[in-house]
């Protein structure tokens, strides 16, 4: 939900704005999103900070973390990446192959 007690939360004004197009902003509007969004990112930098591993180790934090099998999640990738192939890709042929 956008309002805050008839406000609106920086998101929604930074959306709002960026709905005016970029050539129809006021220099006001325009210093008022890059406000804006320096505080919405430094907002979820400190909420959400992102950790930075090698691949290896964010692969067995997500198979802890998720109770999942080495094997089931190579199955539900392979179903995700068949679903987003198109059927001529050599992508698609590769995992038709697999199967």
């Amino acid at each position: 939900m956008a309002e805050n007690g008839g406000r609106k939360r920086p998101p929604a004004v930074i959306e709002d704005l960026l709905d005016k197009g970029e050539d129809n902003l006021t220099p006001e509007e325009d210093a008022l999103i890059e406000l804006l969004a320096g505080l919405v990112h430094d907002f979820e930098a400190a909420r959400y900070p992102i950790v930075k591993g090698a691949a290896h180790e964010m692969v067995a934090f997500l198979l802890a973390e998720h109770e999942e099998a080495q094997r089931s999640l190579a199955r539900n990738w392979l179903k995700a990446e068949s679903r987003t192939c198109s059927p001529g890709s050599v992508k698609s042929a590769r995992i038709r192959q697999r199967s």
